[in-house]
């Protein structure tokens, strides 16, 4: 699933109850939302996890320009 908003689009991984308290997760430098799957299904238990492939990583879009 790609989250936008505004300008910068992230692919996000939602897992778990959506009504559960919430629980974001976010890879290292070299990582990706990958890395966090196992942990992400035991955590989705009781939270609703959104994992978050961070800008040019992973899933998400990959800028030439890193202006915010």
């Amino acid at each position: 699933m790609s989250e936008h908003s505004g300008h910068l689009s992230l692919f996000a991984r939602k897992l778990g109850d959506e009504t559960a308290p919430p629980l974001i997760i976010l890879h290292g430098l070299l990582g990706t939302s990958d890395n966090w799957q196992s942990l992400g299904k035991r955590f989705a238990e009781t939270h609703s996890v959104h994992v978050l492939d961070q800008r040019n990583h992973g899933r998400s879009p990959q800028y030439a320009s890193h202006q915010y």
